[in-house]
């Protein structure tokens, strides 16, 4: 089985960036339709994607979020900012809860690593996908868009647990199902 590890949004947000991305990729010159959006009920923040996952390797990756999650604090975070990665993702960023969000991905890293999954050799960017092409669609010039556009603020809410998740590929495109939720020790 596809899986990966989030923190999934809360449905209210992701009703209110949904809406948002509407007035976003209409401003996003895209003349060949390359970029695909993503749909509200997908939006998440990726901490660490395990790919396919061998059925007798989700129980000893169940303990060990449970015990990532053992050791973490809720904490809250806002959304803002709008960027790209060479013009095939892009990317609504963090505004606040960056800190919180790095280490809570690097616990996962180590606690990944320990059951025989690759550690991810690129620096850690916390950020929800919004659209992806396999093409760049041309020069994403984001920098000439509406500034209340670009810098709009999502939240605060409360990140007070991780998910999870296992994607299934389809020609429709991915379909997500939360396998499981870890609940922080605390939240504050």
């Amino acid at each position: 089985m596809r899986l990966f590890i989030a923190i999934q949004i809360p449905q209210d947000l992701r009703q209110e960036i949904a809406l948002w991305m509407k007035a976003l990729a209409q401003l996003i010159p895209d003349p060949k339709g390359r970029l695909h959006w993503v749909k509200e009920n997908q939006l998440h923040l990726t901490l660490k994607f395990l790919g396919e996952t061998r059925e007798d390797q989700v129980q000893p990756l169940r303990q060990a979020l449970k015990a990532v999650a053992a050791v973490h604090a809720g904490f809250s975070m806002r959304l803002t900012k709008v960027g790209h990665f060479g013009g095939r993702v892009v990317w609504l960023g963090i505004e606040t809860g960056t800190k919180e969000t790095a280490a809570l991905a690097g616990s996962i890293e180590d606690g990944c690593q320990m059951l025989g999954f690759v550690r991810e050799s690129r620096a850690f960017n916390p950020h929800i996908t919004l659209a992806r092409s396999k093409f760049n669609p041309g020069t994403l010039r984001l920098a000439d868009l509406p500034h209340p556009i670009t810098q709009k603020i999502f939240g605060p809410f409360t990140v007070f647990e991780v998910g999870l998740i296992q994607s299934t590929l389809t020609p429709q495109g991915a379909i997500y199902k939360t396998l499981e939720k870890f609940p922080f020790a605390r939240v504050t």
